[in-house]
């Protein structure tokens, strides 16, 4: 499986060096398969240090006008549908791959950890045939316990899978720009058309998924965190499976 990683950045350059290091210390096959930083800054120390930067990890990179966070995720998928590839994973550069030094939130206790973060990201896709797999349990606004695609949010129901040592759930997955492995057929039904909002998106992939055309999954785990506003949010979960 031919495999992409986006990595969208604006006007951060020293959060794109942080996303970049903790990525490669979480797992170096991220960059040994293609890795394209794609560079929506608007000021011109800012795009020259994201140059230097991509240059010096050894990464591709791609300089797009500002379409914001939602334009700059459908340019990302765009652009994977332009190429070979089978999947493409997709970050933002302030959400960061933990490296044990970030507790869990209150609620659910699940692992923070992922070993071989890619490897086993694609093995979960493949092993129980998901459309895509979102790469943390608790996200900044709201975990998976819920079903937020839907318009009462009613409580999320999952069957448990695992496969690498890894245990996902798959059932009541929404959509967000929070990190995922995504395969391409699945990309291109979500974000055919012109770029529309982030909550648009997260309508239309719950649409897809309980018209049965897309089966989506999540670890159970919470290895990534946000790097500017995690400390800011007490989110608690209350997850009770079948």
């Amino acid at each position: 499986m031919e495999i992409i990683t986006y990595i969208l950045t604006h006007n951060a350059p020293n959060r794109l060096v942080t996303c970049l290091q903790k990525l490669r210390k979480a797992d170096p096959q991220f960059f040994a398969a293609r890795l394209i930083v794609v560079d929506q800054s608007t000021q011109d120390d800012a795009i020259a240090q994201n140059k230097q930067t991509a240059a010096a990890e050894g990464v591709d990179y791609v300089k797009n006008v500002n379409l914001g966070a939602s334009g700059g995720r459908w340019y990302c998928a765009q652009h994977f549908h332009d190429t070979s590839a089978d999947a493409m994973f997709y970050f933002e550069d302030d959400l960061i791959w933990n490296d044990g030094s970030v507790q869990p939130r209150n609620g659910i206790r699940i692992p923070i950890n992922v070993k071989t973060p890619f490897s086993t990201a694609v093995a979960c896709l493949q092993h129980a045939k998901l459309d895509f797999l979102k790469l943390t349990f608790h996200e900044y606004w709201a975990a998976h316990n819920v079903d937020r695609g839907a318009a009462d949010s009613p409580r999320a129901r999952y069957t448990i899978e695992d496969a690498v040592d890894q245990m996902f759930f798959v059932g009541d997955v929404y959509y967000s720009n929070w990190p995922m492995l995504i395969t391409k057929r699945a990309s291109q039904l979500i974000f055919a058309g012109a770029p529309m909002s982030e909550g648009d998106y997260v309508v239309r992939a719950h649409q897809l998924r309980i018209s049965g055309k897309l089966k989506v999954g999540v670890f159970a785990a919470e290895p990534i965190y946000h790097l500017c506003e995690y400390d800011n949010r007490q989110d608690k979960c209350d997850l009770r499976l079948p």
